[in-house]
């Protein structure tokens, strides 16, 4: 059995010891933690283990885990540029009760009416 200490100077980004109670709680399950970590990937520039992540908080309908992946979909981060499957997330989001997605999609409906 390998301890976390073995495998931190195998991960590919830089893993501050702080961070390491954030692995720990990821890996058992915890969708917040699993939504901070990819934001770790994603600010080391790594969104193919960002994803991973997302994908995980995302099946525990973590609303933060959707919006952060609808923006991956919708700037193509990631994964190829996809404007309808990130407003799928946004609104998954803001169905989920995020504030954010919830005025995105807001206005978004609102322009509709406009145009």
């Amino acid at each position: 059995m390998l301890t976390l200490e073995d495998l931190i100077p195998l991960l590919c980004v830089p893993v501050d010891p702080e961070d390491y109670e954030l692995l720990i709680q990821a890996d058992t399950g915890d969708a917040d933690a699993q939504n901070d970590l990819a934001q770790l990937f994603l600010d080391a520039d790594r969104p193919d283990i960002a994803l991973h992540w997302l994908q995980l908080a995302v099946e525990q309908e973590h609303p933060d885990a959707m919006h952060n992946l609808a923006t991956l979909h919708i700037k193509g981060v990631g994964v190829p540029k996809d404007e309808t499957m990130g407003l799928m997330w946004l609104a998954k989001a803001a169905t989920c009760g995020h504030a954010i997605a919830a005025q995105q999609v807001a206005a978004l409906h609102s322009r509709q009416k406009v145009e």
